[in-house]
């Protein structure tokens, strides 16, 4: 990733809505703050994931270390919830947006 940010490249960063989805997301954009951009890692798309995964206290605690702006409004509200999404769910509206990239 390194090589490809010197080369001036964006990297497009979605990952699951849990607490170390979150947390990659927060490291990446704090190492890489002008090629990194979230991909639908937004309140909106945590809630299209439909999220069903309890998190136990230990993950909860996590959410915790998570400061980034719009990283922290999911993850109140996977604290609010106590659960956790997953991209997959997201499949269908994020092979849209490629198609629509095209």
């Amino acid at each position: 990733m390194d090589l490809l940010t010197e080369e001036g490249c964006t990297l497009h960063y979605a990952g699951d809505f849990d607490p170390e989805g979150l947390g990659m997301a927060q490291r990446l954009l704090a190492r890489y703050p002008d090629n990194v951009k979230l991909w639908r890692m937004d309140l909106k798309s945590y809630q299209q994931s439909e999220p069903v995964k309890q998190l136990d206290q230990k993950r909860l605690v996590k959410l915790s270390g998570i400061v980034q702006e719009d990283l922290r409004m999911v993850a109140d509200a996977m604290e609010r919830h106590g659960k956790a999404g997953y991209q997959e769910a997201l499949v269908d509206v994020m092979m849209q947006d490629v198609r629509e990239k095209i």
